[in-house]
């Protein structure tokens, strides 16, 4: 037994002490600084004795203690163990009393009552307090009579005491509920603060006003006490009225998630007291992280509270909130600086740069160098601009405006559905193999491009030194395509850019390509890159869903439409590019790279991307464009006044094919277009073409296997029908090409002619067996190989000193020779 021969120990006040920290603590439950007393085993503080006492206290019975004993325990100054004991075990001393003495019942009661008012300097005596409370609170509605007859305004203990010992047992009650409110205006702040506690903890119908009032308490750790409840309160129906809007608690502890992830303590609590002081009654905020972030999470969540919290930020706060909210980009701090005329950024003593107090709701990210403003941005998670589009007012630009009438233009490119008597035409001449490309076969000669141009008579979208751009855009397309060729040219059309947009046969079709500007390392552009490949074409389809009408639209309507969104066209992860990929500027001393960082990769590859997409879609006639000469006042590529060839792109417009093309309508006539035709007659008796009208396709034909003679004739033989061919796969695809676009069935002669080309193919053939050898000018070594009869049965002359040796026999010749004289060691 712990406490054996410490029973009296304990009593006396005096055997209780404090210490230091470093010679006085409990030894069971090692705390420090608190009151111990010196037991057998060591000192034990308040609680571990309490504890110690109240496993003694159940052993043994009462039957022998009589009324008088237990009324002097309970009324007497002394008698701690005894006290609690009794206090433990009321519900049996009650039963003995109301055997032996049923008259003492009630003055049990009152003796039980009195208890609550047991404060003395001893450390048990809150012990005791809390015994009195649960034996009162055991004893239920029976005892609030004799706890309101008995309540007094002082002390205090005694008062909070039988408060707490009544709203456990019916806080409904209206006399319960009386003594809560005269605890409001209680001289003691004690008592006033403990109002507060138990007004927190029980939904009172007059709590709230209570809590208004104590707020405003003189005394500050009442006032502050009753405000932190009161937002808390505030909260809690807030939270309710939040939820009652549809907001379900998930989206709430998202938020505030989002919120504890994205903010540290410190920063909440100064944009607190920057912005939340209106909102929230001053001072009612703890400094606790996880109530600041509750609060904000309210504030972020209530389209009214967040008008209020709008409303209080500064001017240039919010053009700076309403861009980084609206646009999924990381800003530059000095380009917005000097767009909005603000001061974003402070020197913070050190010679470093940190955000001004009024843009702490910002993210900021920094470069090695913290003192150089250039390399900082600023920016939101995408989690939370998503939470503040819902409050904040729509951008301009945010709908999609159809124009009647758009300004003037160097140039407008309308297709007229042209591509439809063309597309046949492209596909041949790319699979002709009529393009020459570089040693590497990465990119076509800029000479092929040219020559593709004028055959197929392309008009192209400018005529200076961009004049082969619409070429360049149909051989990249088309050579990604599996299409030999079209029967129907609007349904092949429409097919082709279903695989395109659904990444089937067009799949290893790269729209990185379009990036002109862009250079690298390419290998790092897939990484995922199909993945985003398919996303950003998702959203293009998508964009030129909402423009059916057949109305202009404004690119930079169109760019802000995707923006506003968060449409995906992030073609290469934004890591990757900010690591491997840049494009070259023009530099003081010469060229320089800059690389695609988070704050040009909207201007540098968003942009130029959608754009280029709509010169593709242009030269296929599924949109027409409006557009001037390429410039561009933010970013320029070196020796130009542009990043991007496609920078001068102003207006959009889908056209009928285009719509019909992405599934929007449902039908398309094709009106005014006549396919070119043309007979082609082959001369029976000679290896004469004859051709009748006009046909590219036929005469790009006639031009691969024939000499021209004249505008209508051709002359074939073998010389010119095997130009250009370099392996058997070249005549094959010769002869292929001339069963497609000449005759499937042609003449005898031809006939004859094909397959005689086929059969002599590779006329000579290597006998790897055999080895010729030079013999040296040795007239002696001349006469033995033509007179030995070894040396002449195994060697074969050739011509000019040479001979020929089968493999099997180069060492019987060897050793023949050796005989003779000739030593050889290597053959």
């Amino acid at each position: 037994m712990i406490l054996k021969d410490a029973f009296n120990k304990i009593e006396i006040v005096t055997e209780w002490s404090i210490g230091s920290r470093h010679d006085s603590h409990c030894y069971l439950c090692h705390k420090r600084e608190v009151p111990t007393c010196l037991t057998e085993k060591g000192r034990l503080c308040a609680d571990c004795v309490a504890s110690e006492l109240k496993k003694i206290a159940t052993i043994g019975t009462l039957t022998e203690w009589t009324f008088p004993q237990i009324s002097h325990v309970l009324n007497s100054t002394s008698n701690i163990r005894w006290r609690l004991m009794l206090l433990w075990r009321f519900k049996e001393v009650l039963q003995i009393v109301e055997e032996e003495s049923p008259a003492d019942v009630n003055a049990l009661l009152v003796s039980i009552v009195h208890n609550l008012e047991y404060i003395q300097p001893h450390p048990l005596a809150h012990i005791v307090g809390q015994a009195a409370i649960a034996a009162c609170i055991g004893l239920g509605k029976r005892i609030l009579p004799i706890l309101f007859q008995s309540c007094k305004p002082e002390p205090g203990e005694f008062y909070i005491n039988i408060i707490s010992s009544c709203i456990a047992i019916d806080a409904e009650d209206e006399m319960v509920q009386n003594l809560i409110q005269k605890a409001a205006y209680h001289s003691n702040p004690m008592v006033r603060k403990y109002a507060v506690q138990a007004i927190a903890d029980h939904s009172f119908s007059w709590g709230e006003e209570m809590l208004e009032y104590l707020a405003n308490d003189k005394n500050k750790e009442v006032s502050a006490f009753a405000a932190k409840i009161l937002l808390n309160l505030n909260l809690i129906n807030l939270r309710k009225a939040i939820t009652s809007k549809g907001i379900t608690e998930a989206e709430i502890v998202k938020i505030e998630e989002i919120i504890n992830k994205d903010y540290t303590a410190d920063a909440l609590k100064k944009i607190c007291k920057r912005y939340l002081q209106d909102l929230f009654k001053k001072d009612a905020i703890s400094q606790k992280k996880v109530e600041l972030i509750c609060a904000f999470a309210m504030v972020f969540m209530d389209k009214d509270l967040f008008q209020m919290f709008f409303s209080s930020l500064s001017e240039g706060v919010k053009k700076v909130l309403n861009l980084v909210v609206w646009e999924n980009e990381r800003h530059s701090i000095a380009r917005l600086e000097e767009m909005f005329k603000i001061k974003i950024m402070k020197d913070d003593g050190y010679n470093r740069l940190k955000l001004c107090d009024d843009y702490l709701l910002f993210r900021i990210q920094q470069g090695y160098y913290r003192s150089n403003q250039e390399n900082s941005f600023v920016s939101l998670s995408d989690e939370l601009r998503k939470i503040l589009k819902k409050h904040l007012p729509l951008p301009e630009g945010y709908e999609m405006l159809p124009l009647d009438t758009i300004k003037k233009t160097d140039f407008i490119h309308e297709n007229n559905a042209l591509i439809l008597r063309q597309i046949n035409l492209f596909i041949a001449y790319i699979k002709q193999g009529n393009l020459k490309f570089s040693k590497n076969q990465n990119k076509v000669m800029k000479g092929s491009i040219k020559e593709m141009a004028r055959c197929c008579s392309i008009k192209e979208f400018y005529d200076n030194d961009m004049e082969y751009i619409k070429t360049q855009l149909i051989i990249d397309f088309l050579t990604a395509a599996s299409t030999e060729r079209i029967i129907d040219p609007i349904k092949g059309l429409k097919q082709l850019f279903d695989n395109f947009f659904n990444c089937k046969d067009l799949k290893k079709y790269q729209m990185r390509n379009l990036l002109f500007h862009i250079k690298g390392d390419a290998n790092y552009y897939y990484y995922n890159y199909e993945q985003q490949e398919e996303k950003v074409r998702l959203s293009i389809l998508n964009l030129l869903k909402v423009m059916s009408d057949y109305h202009w639209y404004a690119m930079e309507n169109m760019i802000n439409y995707c923006c506003y969104r968060d449409m995906n066209l992030d073609l290469v992860d934004r890591a990757v590019a900010n690591r491997y990929l840049y494009y070259n500027k023009t530099f003081r001393y010469g060229h320089e790279r800059v690389m695609i960082s988070d704050g040009i990769y909207k201007d540098a590859l968003i942009i130029p991307l959608v754009k280029s997409v709509m010169f593709l879609f242009s030269a296929f006639g599924l949109v027409d464009i409006a557009y001037n000469l390429p410039e561009n006042p933010f970013l320029q590529e070196k020796e130009h006044k542009y990043l991007s060839v496609f920078d001068g792109l102003q207006y959009v417009r889908l056209t009928r094919l285009g719509a019909f093309v992405l599934g929007l309508t449902k039908e398309y006539t094709m009106e005014g277009i006549e396919e070119q035709k043309a007979n082609l007659i082959l001369d029976e008796g000679r290896l004469l073409i004859h051709m009748e009208g006009e046909d590219v396709l036929k005469r790009l034909a006639l031009e691969k296997i024939g000499e021209k003679m004249s505008n209508a004739h051709y002359r074939v033989d073998y010389n010119s029908f095997l130009k250009e061919c370099f392996c058997e796969k070249d005549i094959q695809q010769k002869i292929t090409l001339f069963k497609d676009y000449i005759s499937s069935k042609p003449p005898q002669i031809w006939q004859n002619f094909l397959d005689g080309i086929l059969k002599k193919i590779n006329p000579l053939t290597i006998e790897k067996e055999m080895t010729v050898y030079k013999l040296i000018p040795d007239k002696e070594l001349i006469s033995l190989i033509a007179t030995d009869e070894l040396l002449k049965k195994y060697i074969l002359k050739a011509e000019d000193c040479r001979i020929l040796i089968k493999a099997a026999n180069i060492n019987k010749i060897k050793k023949r020779l050796g005989e003779l004289g000739y030593f050889v060691d290597h053959m």
